[in-house]
């Protein structure tokens, strides 16, 4: 026979007492207070007595396990001392002396039943209680019986009380009120734990790790952590749980059951605390605030989770790899990297996924939704995270700070790839040419190197791109957007590494330098393709005629030779050039333009290379060297032509006299000999040239200034040309540098001292023969233009000859 003890002795104590209590006298004087308890304190308040009857009446119906056994016989002996108290004060002496020995009959009953309840033990879990009955309630936990259901809503319950509770859901019943914040209560147990967010009591404490709690229900969900026991499974994907709770939303996602609907926006949720959070996105509300930087937070959670930002704490800990987290769903996704579990599966393109979210978010790249826009700019964005760290472009907030360099970052992602700038960890290695990364990003877009994918197409031109940023720049070439602009000089740039790069020219900042010769650059890439120039290596390829390139561009020049083309067309003179700088070099030519201006002698320059070569001949810096014969040069493509001389390869040859030129200008100008061809042409007087230096220093005797223009400041002397202007300010700086070594004498210019030298050779003769007429010459230049002399009286002889014969033949007579 099942005997109900916790029944019997609430009948008892707080039935029968207080109907027999209220059945005597009314007068004040002889009542007892309309309750026993009165006369155990007879000073307190009606609402103080309330509450120790309600605290006694909660001890008493405390949930029993075999550990608590001798509690219970404490709490019956205070029960005894109660009443013998009651009997002593209180004029109804028989009906306490018999509701006493009831008493003690209930105490024997109970030692007797403490010896038997170890019977009382569940099967499956091997869990021991003490009446039968609590074993019946706790094996439906196992069988998932739930007998009790909600007449109203159809809820089942496995407990007749929790049934009872549930029906005041219906009804909104709340007869509890808490005295502080006035917040209404079902059950006196609800309220009696809510007093503990005004207290701040935690009387329930974790034996592993001492942390508190409210309840003993949240003490047993933590111990589970430490045990990591999930006695709650799904019959479906056999997942398991810790909570009950966690199974029972997790059953709605096989189900698909949303019963709460938001009465606004009609979202519907699975669990109403979702629909709950959900409402304050449309009121606005955000109770919670941290104390520290005054942030406020909808829920007490969140709050939770953002307090550990400023405290560090991490308390979700890895097994594997013992890395800690803040929050356990940030664990849980980090599990799924040592199994490589992706559960979740894109039904489109059939890619795999760590999280539900994940996969929801990756939905909209096939849907094309944005739904959440900036109320600044009005641009749509794809996740609530990308839409936060947008809005801090519009306000400028940078929350994160390194620790070593104290530089803000926007994000903490970008905090953390930062430290790896100091740090020189590169985790993400490439499988085929095992190169390292500092980004798994940089990592995936340079695995498209080996693939050759181009998975970003431009809808105008339908070119290709790696990238996405590199699209977005390309769609600028069409629509000429140039966003960026210099605060400087004004010039607009279409990047913002552009830009970057742009300030260094007026900064004269180059933080670039070469380890082997400690030259500086302005960028990396620069520094990159000069490291080419010391190691000799061309990786640039053509594949028509083999030629190799240290720079991609150059081999793109040189590709348009092979197929002629010339895409960048002047639209003055219809010159086509195959490179578009060679075009805007050119359009100089006809507005005379020359930007660039030497300091020392103001002669003018349309590039800034020429410049930079002029100024050598001021400074006398050679820094090119031939390793033959130590002649130094100014111009690498001088040193260059110059060891064509030392290798004895004549690669040009004049097919009318044979010569040999190892020049191709040299070859071009001789050619003009023969051809009697005059390209350059004077624009005022249409006088034809064959050089272009020559059509200059002529067009200077047309100008009106020309003299005041050519003239000496220091001495007032008037030179001929600029050349010479420039040769002869250099006496005033550096004076007569070139000294013979035969008569030292001393020269201004070398090309002075070459014609001096030529005084010399005349004195032991004249060095070149005509093997024709055995005439001598001094220089080679010289007999070449008499060999012409012979070369055009024999071709004038051959022309008499044959249009002799031919009149002879007609029969004519030439006269």
């Amino acid at each position: 026979m099942e005997y109900n003890f916790t029944f019997e002795l609430k009948n008892v104590i707080k039935k029968e007492m207080e109907e027999d209590i209220l059945s005597a006298p009314t007068s004040e004087e002889e009542s007892p207070k309309l309750s026993w308890m009165s006369h155990c304190e007879p000073n307190l308040s009606l609402d103080q007595r309330n509450g120790m009857k309600e605290e006694r009446n909660d001890t008493m119906f405390t949930p029993e396990v075999p550990g608590e056994e001798t509690d219970k016989l404490n709490s019956l002996s205070d029960l005894k001392q109660d009443i013998s108290y009651e009997m002593r004060e209180t004029p109804n002496l028989k009906h306490f002396q018999m509701q006493f020995e009831k008493l003690e009959q209930e105490k024997t009953f109970f030692k007797e039943d403490q010896k038997q309840h170890k019977d009382n033990k569940c099967p499956t879990c091997l869990k021991v209680f003490p009446t039968s009955s609590k074993l019946k309630r706790h094996q439906r936990v196992h069988t998932g019986e739930k007998p009790f259901q909600c007449q109203i809503c159809l809820k089942a319950f496995s407990d007749l009380s929790n049934a009872r509770k549930h029906q005041k859901v219906h009804t909104d019943e709340k007869p509890f009120e808490c005295q502080v914040c006035l917040e209404l209560f079902s059950t006196s147990s609800k309220l009696k734990t809510h007093s503990r967010v005004h207290t701040g009591e935690k009387p329930f404490q974790c034996q592993i790790c001492l942390k508190l709690f409210t309840t003993s229900s949240q003490l047993k969900r933590h111990r589970r952590v430490h045990t990591g026991e999930k006695p709650f499974q799904c019959q479906i994907c056999l997942k398991a749980f810790s909570e009950s709770s966690s199974l029972r939303k997790h059953q709605k996602v096989h189900t698909g059951e949303k019963p709460f609907q938001c009465q606004i926006c009609l979202k519907l949720f699975s669990t109403s605390p979702e629909l709950k959070t959900h409402r304050q996105v449309h009121t606005g509300e955000k109770p919670f605030q941290c104390p520290t930087c005054l942030k406020v937070f909808p829920t007490s959670s969140k709050l939770k989770r953002h307090r550990r930002v400023h405290t560090g704490e991490k308390p979700f800990q890895c097994q594997i790899c013992l890395k800690a987290f803040s929050e356990s769903s940030s664990l849980r996704k980090h599990q799924k990297v040592h199994t490589g579990e992706k559960p979740f599966q894109c039904q489109i393109c059939l890619k795999l996924f760590t999280t539900s979210p994940e996969l929801k978010t990756h939905h909209r790249v096939h849907t094309g939704e944005k739904p959440f826009q900036c109320q600044i700019c009005l641009k749509l964005l794809t996740t609530s995270s990308q839409l936060k760290r947008h809005r801090r472009v519009h306000t400028g907030e940078k929350p994160f700070q390194c620790q070593i360099c104290l530089k803000l970052l926007t994000t903490s992602p970008e905090l953390k790839t930062h430290h790896r700038v100091h740090t020189g960890e590169k985790p993400f290695q490439c499988q085929i040419c095992l190169k390292l990364f500092s980004t798994s990003s940089k990592l995936k877009i340079h695995g498209r190197v080996h693939t050759g994918e181009k998975p970003f197409q431009c809808q105008i031109c339908l070119k290709l791109f790696t990238t996405s940023p590199e699209l977005k720049t390309h769609h600028r070439v069409h629509t000429g957007e140039k966003p960026f602009q210099c605060q400087i000089c004004l010039k607009l740039l279409t990047t913002s590494s552009q830009l970057k790069r742009h300030r260094r020219v007026h900064t004269g900042e180059k933080p670039f330098q070469c380890q082997i010769c400690l030259k500086l650059f302005s960028t990396s890439s620069k520094l990159k393709i000069h490291h080419r120039v010391h190691t000799g290596e061309k990786p640039f390829q053509c594949q028509i005629c083999f030629k190799a390139f240290s720079v991609y561009s150059n081999l793109k020049q040189h590709q348009m030779v092979h197929t002629s083309k010339k895409p960048f067309q002047c639209q003055i003179c219809l010159k086509g050039f195959s490179v578009y700088s060679n075009l805007k070099r050119h359009q100089m030519v006809h507005t005379s333009k020359k930007p660039f201006q030497c300091q020392i002698c103001f002669k003018a320059f349309s590039q800034y290379s020429n410049l930079k070569q002029h100024q050598m001949v001021h400074t006398n810096k050679k820094p090119f060297q031939c390793q033959i014969c130590l002649k130094a040069f100014s111009l690498y493509s001088n040193l260059k032509r110059h060891q064509v001389l030392h290798s004895g390869k004549e690669q040009y040859k004049c097919q009318i006299c044979q010569e040999l030129f190892s020049q191709s200008s040299s070859f071009k100008q001789h050619l003009q000999i023969h051809n009697g061809e005059k390209l350059f042409q004077c624009r005022i007087c249409q006088r034809p040239f064959s050089h272009g230096s020559d059509v200059k220093r002529h067009q200077c005797a047309h100008s009106q200034n020309s003299k005041e223009k050519l003239k000496c400041l220091t001495c007032n002397a008037i030179l001929s040309s600029k050349l010479t202007l420039a040769i002869h300010l250099e006496s005033h700086v550096n004076g007569k540098q070139f000294k013979c070594i035969l008569c030292n004498n001393k020269f201004l210019s070398l090309r002075d001292i070459k014609n001096h030298l030529m005084i010399h050779i005349n004195c032991f003769g004249k060095q070149f023969k005509c093997i024709l007429c055995n005439n001598k010459f001094l220089s080679l230049r010289d007999i070449k233009n008499h060999l012409m002399i012979h070369i055009n009286c024999f071709s004038a002889v051959l022309l008499s000859v044959s249009n002799f014969a031919c009149a002879s033949q007609c029969g004519l007579t030439l006269s």
